[in-house]
């Protein structure tokens, strides 16, 4: 495959600099709300009387997750803004993706992606998930990274960040798992089967889906409280209480709601498309179905999850653009809903701008 996607006025390393410089602007223009996780880790590192060795002492004392905070607190001590670490976490949050994507498409012959991908690619998870949910991204910076190396086949330094994105936030271990089991079930894929495979697996994610609803009417009907846990408020809003279908409560907002409702129906377009299946389309089959299951029993990992697949989910839709030229135009219907999705979710969040 020798394919020209884009002429080379849009060179993919200035991408990378319109890429930190959005992210930079969206954050320093942000003003956190005060229920959200990062207006508690910035209060967090203001309130805290000592150095950043004692912190580190403070934070190691509660959890193993301490890079997120020590990072924090180190650029407080030296008089910069905290908001400065959060916008290089941002923005290498997206950076690792497209660095993946350069590596893999410079190696398969297709020299520039196009421009319309790379602003879907950063606009394809609500940006008030990537910003506010920051130490979660932190640690996907680092775990995007190690996937990168591995994808290289640098083995101990990928080994080494995704040991790296656990001591930023522990639950990348269920994200590592789920990379290794994508990597273990990509044979079954790669047979005759596939498309028999996929379809179960679809009709698995249905009977979730089903299964999910009725749970959730019911315990509405016995007015008990919600199957999401009322913990995670403190991330999605405490407008209302939380339902049993996720994408049905008023805690997101209709931006938010429709962005994940148009992901979760492209994913398994996709996976029917995709005629090179291997790991990032395993994994973005397993995403698939967790993100169905965690929409009715835990909304934090739906938004985790939805952070995490989106190297996975992009790589697809590169390659998908690349090799099936009679539905581009599809693509790009995608491409275009996701991004007014992605528009309308900065509109309803503009009275936290400055």
């Amino acid at each position: 495959m020798n394919t020209i996607l884009l002429s080379n006025k849009l060179h993919k390393d200035r991408t990378y600099t319109y890429v930190v410089l959005f992210w930079s602007l969206v954050i320093f223009l942000y003003r956190v709300p005060v229920s959200l996780d990062l207006y508690r880790y910035y209060e967090s590192v203001k309130s805290f009387q000592g150095n950043v060795f004692q912190m580190l002492d403070y934070v190691r004392e509660m959890n193993i997750d301490f890079i997120y905070l020590t990072s924090l607190k180190i650029l407080y001590d030296l008089g910069i803004p905290m908001s400065v670490g959060t916008a290089i976490y941002v923005s290498f949050y997206f950076l690792t993706t497209l660095t993946l994507l350069k590596f893999i498409f410079g190696n398969s012959g297709v020299r520039i992606i196009p421009g319309i991908l790379i602003c879907c690619i950063c606009l394809a998870v609500p940006f008030s998930w990537v910003i506010c949910v920051s130490r979660s991204t932190a640690a996907f910076c680092f775990l995007f990274w190690g996937l990168y190396l591995y994808v290289k086949k640098k083995n101990i330094y990928a080994a080494i960040f995704a040991l790296l994105s656990v001591l930023t936030h522990v639950s990348m271990l269920i994200f590592i798992l789920l990379t290794v089991v994508g990597v273990i079930i990509t044979p079954i894929f790669q047979g005759r089967s596939k498309n028999k495979t996929i379809f179960m697996l679809i009709f698995l994610v249905v009977a979730v889906v089903g299964a999910g609803t009725l749970f959730s009417e019911v315990l509405n009907m016995l007015e008990t409280i919600s199957v999401a846990d009322t913990r995670y408020n403190t991330y999605l809003g405490d407008n209302d209480k939380l339902v049993g279908n996720f994408l049905l409560s008023s805690n997101l907002s209709k931006g938010e709601r429709a962005h994940i409702f148009v992901l979760l129906l492209f994913y398994p377009i996709l996976l029917f498309q995709d005629k090179k299946w291997d790991m990032f389309s395993s994994v973005l089959l397993l995403c698939e179905i967790m993100l169905v299951f965690f929409n009715f029993t835990q909304p934090h990992m739906l938004i985790r999850t939805s952070m995490f697949v989106m190297p996975f989910f992009s790589v697809i839709l590169c390659r998908c653009y690349a090799m099936n030229q009679k539905n581009r135009n599809l693509y790009k219907y995608f491409i275009y809903i996701s991004i007014v999705c992605e528009l309308w979710e900065f509109y309803n969040s503009r009275p936290d701008f400055l």
